[in-house]
């Protein structure tokens, strides 16, 4: 075989494999839950999500504390990069919603998937949504996903390649575009804070300031005015910009990982 297409194949591999167990478990949960109920309402569907997220992360954080002790990644996160966190992931929501307003594109394949995730109670939703689903999908995408294909590729490969299988796994336009430009973020978090917890509070922060955003009609008062609405979030941006300044932009990472 090829010595690219096995890098190839590796890659994917690594990536996907992880997500392959987590998607089974979520599989698992729905069949069951519709075997003792008989049907799923739409209100089920986010609780059983976040469930399922949560029985995975088990097996999936003890498969990432495993490789994590091997690669001597740290496991705590300084109260500096937890602020960092939720002041980026805020900004991240902002700034992308707005950007996300400015583009022409269809947002049929997005109001399904809606629907689902503005059923629960608001809550529910900040829990699941906020809280439970963001360690499972990190401890997928970022940990055991970016975490491995970084021994294998360079930095920037890296980070394109998880971010674009994390926009992929959204299954739609809208919502992948998002997912993908957040996974950049998410990436850059993962190799500079050396920590999979940052990661994780910046998803939930961007996760709860959407769900924030819809309980509050927010979305629907900026209809009117769409062009006004974009710059009002992509200034949310700023946010961003002033908390990953310090972490992301004073060192440079040369394609071998070092810093400089």
């Amino acid at each position: 075989m090829d010595g690219r297409l096995q890098k190839i194949l590796q890659v994917l591999w690594l990536m996907i494999f992880p997500l392959l167990v987590y998607l089974s478990v979520g599989d698992l949960i729905f069949a069951a839950w519709s075997a003792v109920r008989g049907q799923i309402l739409k209100e089920e569907i986010l609780p059983l999500s976040a469930a399922a997220s949560g029985l995975a992360s088990i097996g999936l954080g003890v498969w990432y504390q495993s490789f994590r002790k091997k690669q001597e990644i740290p496991g705590r996160m300084s109260l500096r990069l937890a602020v960092c966190s939720i002041a980026a992931g805020m900004g991240a929501c902002l700034f992308f919603n707005g950007l996300m307003r400015l583009l022409p594109l269809s947002v049929k394949g997005y109001e399904p998937v809606s629907e689902i995730l503005y059923q629960p109670a608001f809550g529910v939703q900040l829990l699941c949504m906020g809280v439970v689903i963001p360690l499972g999908e990190e401890l997928v995408f970022r940990g055991l996903g970016y975490g491995r294909i970084r021994r294998v590729l360079s930095y920037p490969m890296a980070v394109a390649v998880s971010s674009v299988l994390f926009g992929v796994y959204h299954g739609n336009l809208a919502q992948g575009i998002y997912a993908g430009l957040l996974g950049i973020f998410l990436a850059i978090f993962y190799e500079k804070g050396k920590s999979l917890w940052g990661c994780v509070v910046f998803h939930g922060a961007a996760n709860g300031a959407s769900v924030a955003l819809t309980g509050i009609s927010l979305e629907k008062r900026m209809n009117g005015s769409p062009g006004w609405a974009a710059g009002a979030m992509m200034a949310g941006g700023c946010l961003l910009v002033l908390s990953c300044n310090k972490m992301i932009l004073c060192n440079k990472i040369r394609r071998d990982g070092k810093e400089t």
